[in-house]
Order: C-alpha cells, then structure tokens, then sequence
C-alpha cells in the first residue's frame, strides 16, 4: 500500500505552549507574512513557508493543516495586535495636551494597518469570507464596551462616556475607514496620512460630544 504524503495524512493541529514551540510558529507566521507582501496569495503555500521560515514541512503540518489555517493565524494574530493597542490607548497614561486621548486612539488604529498595507487587506478580507466564527466581531464588541463603559477624554480634558449607539457606530466608522485606506495605500504616507488622522480626530470629538473646541489646526477653515 502507498504510503499517504504527509499532505494527505488526518493531522491533528498541535497548539504550541513551549517556549521554542511558539518561536517555531512566530517564524513560520513572519514567513507567511512575507511571502504575502511580496508574492500575494497565489503565492503562499505550505511549503514555501516552511523553506523561508527554516522549518521542515512536517513541522508546518504539526501545528497547520494548510494554507487556510495559516491564513486563519495571521488574521487573528493581526485582529489581536489592534484589538490590544486600541485598549492601550483607551486606558493607558492620559496624554498632557487637549485631545490626546482621542488622537491616540485613532493613531493606534491606523498604526496597526501603516505598514504591509497589501498583507492587511488580504487578511481582512479573507476573515470577512471566512466560512463560521471570525474574530472581528469580539473585537469590535471589546471596544465599544471599553468605550461605552470607560469613556474618552474630550478636547476639554474631561472624560466623557458614550452611549452604546455612539460606541458602536464610533467603532464601525472607524472601521470603515481603515478598510477604505487598505483598498488605497499611498493615504497612509505623508501629509494625506495626518489629514485622515485629523478628520477622525474631530469626528471622534463630534460623537464624544464635547463642550470645549478642537484646536484651531484641526479646524476647517472658512470660506473667505
């Protein structure tokens, strides 16, 4: 009887604990990362990576099955990243000057998608094509209750807390936003990149609902 290829063969995912069991799979998600930036996802495949991350090919397949379940680690590794760096600027040390918290907040969130634009947007949207559970909804549910249940520093230094309507539409704004400058990269560089920033800044002002006024920079100006 042939043997069955290791491709072929019922393998069983092995989740790595051990310290040098994560590195293994930290190089194979950098490898994968890579060959998307440069190759895209046609060429992506499991031997691949395992020749750019060093590994062998049945180390790959101890802790992947395929490609999709690569792809799958990416993506929430990435959902992750923002998903923690959002919260940190929620909660961390409250910035000195007027608006900081807002303007962290929103700098977090193009931060985590600035660089390896085309990476990000092939993960977003294979997480959106997805067949069952995505981790984008537990993210976007975190941060409207983080913000609907701590609030945000306005531009008068005076924390403010959201309704979870505001919360939640804040949230997918947001979002929508940064799916939007995925589909258009050259935004994220430049003056383009701190004009974004600042338009988000004010509608995050405009829905926090503060009392005192963005700084005169950030403000539109009129028409003589």
């Amino acid at each position: 009887m042939p043997q069955k290829s290791l491709k072929n063969q019922q393998v069983v995912r092995r989740q790595p604990r051990q310290e040098r069991a994560l590195e293994k799979v930290g190089l194979m998600l950098e490898a994968a990362t890579r060959i998307l930036d440069k190759h895209g996802l046609g060429g992506l495949t499991t031997n691949r990576v395992a020749e750019v991350a060093g590994v062998s090919i049945g180390t790959v397949y101890q802790y992947f099955n395929d490609k999709s379940e690569l792809l799958d680690a990416l993506a929430e590794r990435e959902v992750h990243a923002l998903t923690q760096a959002i919260l940190a600027a929620l909660t961390g040390p409250a910035p000195t000057e007027s608006g900081g918290r807002m303007r962290l907040l929103v700098r977090a969130a193009l931060d985590a998608y600035g660089g390896r634009t085309g990476v990000h947007r092939l993960l977003v949207d294979h997480l959106l094509a997805r067949a069952g559970a995505t981790p984008l909804p537990g993210m976007r549910e975190a941060i409207v209750q983080m913000m609907s249940h701590g609030g945000i520093v306005g531009f008068d230094q005076r924390l403010r807390g959201l309704a979870p309507a505001d919360a939640f539409v804040l949230t997918h704004a947001v979002g929508g936003v940064i799916r939007a400058l995925l589909a258009a990269p050259d935004r994220f560089d430049g003056a383009q990149r701190q004009a974004i920033e600042d338009a988000l800044v004010r509608l995050v002002a405009t829905v926090v609902g503060n009392d005192g006024r963005a700084p005169s920079s950030m403000t539109k100006p009129k028409a003589s």
